[in-house]
């Protein structure tokens, strides 16, 4: 996590910065905000957040980074992939 915490996280347009107090915060993809929290739980990076007042479920994920890229792995490394640059 040491390589992803209070960098920012871009995918087009929208962007996450997860800060290492536990937060997250960012913009959408029309530049609507994203806040939550998350933790670290076994092997995965638990988040509940809100993107646009929309509250999305709690979800564990798997993460992998490679070069300047993150890949996040929805539902415990189940679901699906979602890729971001690190800045």
């Amino acid at each position: 996590m040491n390589l992803i915490v209070d960098k920012k996280l871009v995918q087009g347009e929208t962007w996450v910065t997860i800060h290492k107090d536990g937060t997250v915060e960012g913009k959408g993809p029309k530049g609507g905000s994203i806040s939550g929290t998350w933790e670290w739980k076994d092997r995965y990076y638990c988040r509940r957040i809100v993107i646009v007042g929309e509250v999305m479920p709690h979800d564990c994920q798997v993460v992998s980074i490679a070069d300047d890229t993150v890949t996040f792995t929805h539902k415990d490394g189940a679901g699906v992939s979602v890729r971001w640059t690190i800045k």
